[in-house]
């Protein structure tokens, strides 16, 4: 049994994809796109941060000029594989900085944070820097959209949950059980794998701050936007909070 801590993804980012061929990505962006024209209509350019193995960056390519940021390498080599023709760039959510030619800081007219990625900044002051990154780099007019982890009313840690893989040469098991402990989700997974011909298991475990969506807010307007929450979100009981400047 391996088991391996550091980067929430260091163990899974190749079957990253296989697990979440059920994600509704063509249903979500045009939900995406809806937002972002109702905001600012005349929207060109998007930054999508946390941006995984570019599944939504590929979509959303397809109505504007796309960029990802990702801090882990693995799922971006994956999203470079995706999308060869799209820019990503390897770089922390709380402390980007993504400059022109001329050494100034990039502006977008849209800055995503999608698939409840936010969640794995376990402090308020995480947040906060985040927020300030992310305010940085967006256009005056320009519009945030951030989907949320749960809210601490909503997670329900008593089930245990089960995704499954099934391709030719490929046999996913995920298991996972998850617990609260103070502000943070703690799920742990358990990975049984089939790879060619070979069987093996692996653990992982994810922390994801429980955060409400005023402080959410509250965190965002340290950064001077100004946020709110829409409960009709991409996902179901996650929501998606839209910023602007203030």
């Amino acid at each position: 049994m391996e088991h391996h801590n550091g980067m929430p993804f260091a163990v899974s980012a190749k079957w990253y994809d296989a697990l979440y061929t059920w994600k509704d990505y063509t249903g979500e962006t045009g939900r995406i796109v809806e937002l972002v024209r109702r905001e600012c209509p005349r929207a060109k350019t998007l930054l999508d941060v946390a941006c995984g193995t570019g599944v939504h960056a590929l979509h959303l390519a397809g109505h504007f000029d796309v960029e990802g940021l990702d801090l882990q390498p693995e799922l971006l080599e994956a999203a470079r594989k995706r999308a060869p023709r799209l820019p990503f760039h390897e770089g922390d959510m709380r402390a980007f900085h993504l400059q022109d030619g001329e050494g100034r800081t990039r502006r977008f007219d849209a800055i995503t944070c999608l698939f409840s990625s936010i969640g794995y900044l376990e402090t308020i002051a995480d947040l906060e820097a985040a927020f300030a990154s992310m305010a940085k780099h967006l256009a005056p007019d320009g519009v945030l959209l951030v989907e949320p982890w749960f809210q601490p009313a909503d997670f329900n840690p008593v089930r245990p949950h089960m995704l499954t893989a099934d391709q030719p040469d490929l046999k996913i098991c995920r298991m996972s059980e998850a617990r609260v402990e103070g502000d943070l989700s703690v799920i742990d997974f358990f990975y049984q794998v089939a790879e060619g011909n070979r069987v093996y298991r692996l653990e992982e475990s994810h922390k994801l701050r429980l955060s409400t969506p005023e402080e959410l807010i509250a965190a965002m307007a340290t950064a001077g936007l100004q946020g709110r929450y829409l409960e009709d979100g991409l996902m179901p009981q996650r929501g998606l909070l839209v910023a602007r400047h203030g």
